[in-house]
């Protein structure tokens, strides 16, 4: 865990504002941004695509991902937590700033 408390207050700090895990894998270094609830999983994207330190992350060869998780199950059944993973790459990244910017300007006018 990277995410930092900031002492005597409720407030979290994420690495570079928006990595909370940081794992070490055969295929290199991997930033996580994890949140919980299906609905946390765009304002999460969002605030990776408004992130600049993100580019600069991928761009020095380090992978990306956003980990939302939800309990899920049958009515009735037992809800289990399931992972909803998105891998990010420098394209999907600028996709997703194009998306934030278009539905910003959107709600600007």
């Amino acid at each position: 865990m990277v995410e930092q408390t900031i002492p005597h207050t409720f407030i979290k700090r994420d690495l570079f504002g928006c990595i909370d895990i940081i794992a070490i894998t055969q295929e290199g270094i991997l930033g996580i941004q994890a949140t919980g609830g299906v609905g946390h999983h765009a304002h999460r994207r969002a605030k990776i695509a408004a992130e600049p330190r993100m580019r600069l992350w991928l761009d020095a060869g380090g992978r990306l991902a956003l980990w939302s998780w939800n309990k899920q199950g049958a009515r009735g059944k037992q809800k289990r937590w399931t992972l909803r993973e998105d891998q990010l790459t420098a394209a999907l990244l600028t996709e997703w700033q194009k998306t934030t910017s278009s539905n910003a300007r959107t709600n600007d006018e």
